[in-house]
């Protein structure tokens, strides 16, 4: 799945940054998106915690809105000051623009304008060359009842998406050994078909409860397996 992580400034645009969270929540697979507020409150308690969930993403997405580059100038002035030790939303963006495939996005909230890169810290100077995506919505209306707001979500998950399918050819995952807990939770999901095609994994009693019930439940599951015993017993396989 395509792993996304959302900065803004909590005292600038939190209810929106959170409409978007629960819309890619439901789209995406919601443990792979995370919103900052999230872990600060639950799990992460230092800065290097929140700096290592951005680079492990796969798209940022920097939300802003109209009062993002008046709170950026005051926490660069009290950065200055010594009265704060970091911006965490200015490290978020800056170890997202510096970590190799991390697709940077900035959401223009609204009419907010995209930051000039002259108003910009040097750290996240090239925030202001990244092409943007508006987010709009209808006023009074809830998140998942505004066509304006589902609409702008509808083109920047494209933009998410093309960008992945161009990044990996298709492939939407790695992993170095066989994802067991995360491939059960797709097949539980699965409502028509299953299709595995693997090299031989010694897991299957750790999947087979997953593959009975979505076969109770009527879904199809095929399987194309590669027994890598066999293949060097048979010599097609060093």
């Amino acid at each position: 799945m395509i792993r996304v992580f959302i900065s803004y400034r909590h005292d600038d645009v939190a209810a929106i940054a959170h409409d978007v969270y629960r819309y890619l929540c439901d789209v995406l697979d919601e443990g792979f998106v995370v919103i900052d507020t999230v872990y600060q409150s639950h799990n992460i308690q230092t800065l290097p915690d929140l700096v290592s969930q951005v680079r492990k993403s796969d798209v940022l997405l920097v939300i802003i809105g109209k009062q993002w580059q008046r709170i950026l100038n005051e926490r660069e002035k009290l950065l200055e000051e010594g009265a704060i030790d970091e911006d965490w939303v200015r490290e978020e963006i800056h170890h997202g623009l510096v970590t190799d495939g991390v697709f940077v996005v900035p959401v223009q909230i609204d009419d907010a304008a995209m930051p000039a890169a002259s108003t910009l810290p040097s750290a996240i100077i090239s925030l202001a060359h990244k092409p943007a995506t508006p987010i709009r919505r209808t006023a009074g209306q809830q998140w998942d009842k505004d066509q304006v707001f589902s609409a702008s979500m509808e083109a920047l998950l494209a933009r998410i998406i093309n960008r992945s399918n161009y990044r990996f050819c298709g492939v939407t995952e790695i992993h170095r050994t066989f994802p067991v807990r995360t491939f059960g939770t797709r097949v539980a999901k699965a409502k028509k078909t299953v299709r595995l095609l693997s090299a031989w994994t010694s897991k299957w009693d750790d999947l087979s409860p997953d593959f009975e019930k979505a076969i109770k439940q009527g879904v199809e599951v095929h399987f194309l397996l590669l027994d890598r015993s066999y293949a060097v017993e048979k010599g097609e396989l060093n």
